[in-house]
């Protein structure tokens, strides 16, 4: 778990035509809104939120739709 956290957190996240971008924004607002609904379900419901779970701030990029990648432990099947 600790490797796949230090991994998600070394992420560079950004521009996708920016070469050094490893992970660009998501599609839509819509699909961020649910992404954050879903963090937000996790989070509620009793997973513990080990990475991520927020907006990053991108440079050139204000209001993009950008997420951090996102782990959580503690999680159970009947959680959504």
């Amino acid at each position: 778990t600790e490797r796949m956290v230090a991994a998600a957190e070394a992420l560079r996240i950004g521009d996708p035509a920016d070469a050094a971008t490893q992970l660009g924004a998501v599609i839509s607002p819509k699909q961020l809104a649910r992404i954050e609904s879903y963090v937000e379900a996790g989070s509620s419901e009793g997973a513990k939120l080990l990475t991520g779970g927020s907006r990053p701030a991108v440079a050139g990029h204000d209001g993009g739709w950008f997420y951090r990648p996102t782990i959580f432990a503690g999680v159970r099947s009947p959680m959504r």
